[in-house]
């Protein structure tokens, strides 16, 4: 339970800075919020480790701790199909922005957050 409480905060922070025009005040986390958390942190696990310092097992274990969490409240197949078309739009994101530039700006959006961790070892 705490998990999951951590994880829907979690979520929420993520969301609070996402693009304003794209956000509802007091929004609850939605299974799109979700899966985009899941997605940034398989994305930091697998493009930035070349770039820079990643802590790959903190992203890992976040990333698995979102989809836990996001088949637990939205039902695992629901889930499952919103994940993977986030994770075909995040590739396409860090593919647009190239991987260098990609990492840079999350590092630095993530640390101002407190998500400093994920960029250490």
């Amino acid at each position: 339970m705490k998990k999951i409480i951590f994880l829907l905060a979690a979520t929420a922070l993520l969301i609070a800075h996402a693009p304003a025009d794209a956000q509802k005040k007091n929004a609850e986390p939605t299974i799109s919020g979700v899966a985009r958390s899941a997605s940034l942190m398989r994305q930091i696990g697998e493009a930035c480790p070349l770039l820079m310092d990643v802590n790959r097992d903190l992203a890992d274990r976040y990333l698995q701790a979102f989809v836990e969490t996001g088949e637990q409240a939205f039902g695992k197949a629901a889930f499952q199909k919103a994940l993977a078309t986030e994770y075909a739009r995040r590739a396409a994101e860090v593919k647009a922005r190239t991987p260098e530039s990609w990492c840079l700006e999350e590092r630095a959006r993530l640390k101002d957050m407190g998500g400093g961790a994920l960029f250490s070892k």
